[in-house]
């Protein structure tokens, strides 16, 4: 498909709508596009009011089998501190530069035109004029751009310039990504390669994450057996009454023992005597 390259070069405005609830001077830019899923800013022009100045240029593209139905619409924003408020749009056919397209051929052209067009108030009145200028560009292929396959959503602005140069502006902005149910998902990519070792030495293996199991626990210790109390009745105390009794009988053996001998003495002094 074959897309036919046109520069825009938004230049300055004047007599805008005043759109800024607080009052004071607006921050004024200008958003372009062909189709709305590709569109191109310029810079913010800080205060610039009524009557801003832009002097930037964009780049955008067109089917070239579609050139003589289509139109470049740009609307006028101001940027808020909360959002963004629109102060109009200027609509531009491209049928108006068919002449310019069939003098260029497929090298493009390198004559601007300039315009003046007024703008529309969201209320459909005008008020205000954009000051602007046209070129176009040579035939390129669809695959030597970048542009994607998806647009980013209608609402998003992209490609917005800082306003620190004045590098044209593309109109190829990166594709949004989407969700995709796993039946529209395109193709896996190749499998991963793997490097096998040389032959001659032995396979390496991952080292196995350690493995630390808890020690079950101790068991718990058996009871201690501890001897009930003696009692106090007899039977507690036949052991220590037979020594004592054992003890006292020996003491009265013995003293026998001692006391006979002198009895035997005195009889036998005595009865020699008589």
């Amino acid at each position: 498909m074959e897309q036919r390259e046109i520069e825009l070069t938004i230049l300055s405005a004047q007599d805008l709508k005043n759109v800024k609830l607080s009052g004071g001077a607006m921050t004024p830019y200008a958003v372009a596009w062909i189709h709305p899923n590709y569109k191109v800013s310029t810079p913010e022009h800080g205060q610039g009011g009524v009557k801003p100045c832009w002097n930037s240029v964009l780049r955008l593209t067109c089917d070239e089998n579609s050139f003589q139905n289509s139109r470049i619409t740009i609307e006028i924003y101001h940027h808020g501190s909360f959002s963004n408020k629109l102060v109009g749009t200027v609509t531009v056919s491209l049928s108006d530069f068919n002449s310019q397209r069939q003098a260029s051929g497929s090298e493009g052209s390198s004559e601007k035109r300039f315009g003046s067009y007024q703008v529309r108030r969201p209320s459909g009145k005008y008020q205000g004029v954009l000051n602007l200028s046209v070129k176009v560009g040579k035939l390129v292929k669809q695959a030597e751009h970048s542009q994607p396959a998806w647009g980013a959503p209608e609402d998003v602005q992209i490609n917005k310039s800082d306003g620190k140069d004045n590098q044209p502006v593309t109109a190829y902005p990166a594709a949004v990504p989407y969700a995709m149910s796993s039946s529209q998902a395109g193709p896996s990519g190749p499998p991963q390669q793997y490097n096998y070792p040389p032959s001659g030495y032995p396979p390496q293996y991952a080292q196995p994450a350690a493995y630390y199991q808890q020690a079950p626990p101790y068991p718990a210790p058996y009871p201690t057996y501890v001897p009930p109390p003696r009692r106090s009745g007899l039977g507690g105390a036949g052991f220590g009454t037979g020594l004592l009794g054992g003890a006292l009988g020996g003491m009265l053996l013995g003293s026998a023992l001692d006391g006979g001998g002198g009895c035997g003495g005195g009889c036998g002094g005595g009865c020699g005597g008589f």
